[in-house]
């Protein structure tokens, strides 16, 4: 585990009181090899979480630059916990569909929807809000 780029842990910090995620305890991580979703073996960011306990562990490549390619993967990963309820949500509507092949395809297109939200708003706050400034006043 390397240190966590303070870029990194501002933006995480602003993100989340932007959207109200003051009950969650987050864990930032950068790593060399840090773990990355099935299939997404180019993606720079995942965040890992557990919603009963509003615990998030981020892990971050450590070759992640604070430019605005960085500010969208660290921006992507926090937006994910505004979402973790409505996952909630689908994954326990899922496990009430008794055709596993449908489960699957619920859960599969409930993941596809979040992601596009998520990338969606996350180059929306990187377009229109002046990063750079929370980067030289971290005081939120």
């Amino acid at each position: 585990m390397k240190v966590v780029p303070e870029f990194v842990d501002v933006i995480v910090s602003r993100v989340a009181h932007l959207f109200f995620l003051n009950a969650w305890h987050i864990t930032v991580r950068s790593e060399d090899d840090p773990p990355r979703p099935s299939g997404h073996e180019d993606c720079d960011g995942l965040t890992a979480m557990n919603t009963d306990y509003f615990e998030a562990r981020m892990y971050f490549d450590s070759g992640l630059e604070p430019t605005a390619e960085g500010f969208e993967v660290v921006i992507h990963e926090v937006l994910h916990l505004v979402f973790a309820p409505m996952r909630d949500a689908v994954h326990h509507i899922a496990s009430f569909i008794t055709l596993e092949e449908d489960r699957e395809r619920l859960v599969a297109q409930y993941e596809r929807v979040e992601e596009q939200l998520v990338t969606i708003l996350a180059r929306g706050l990187v377009q229109n809000v002046d990063i750079a400034a929370w980067l030289k006043d971290d005081t939120a």
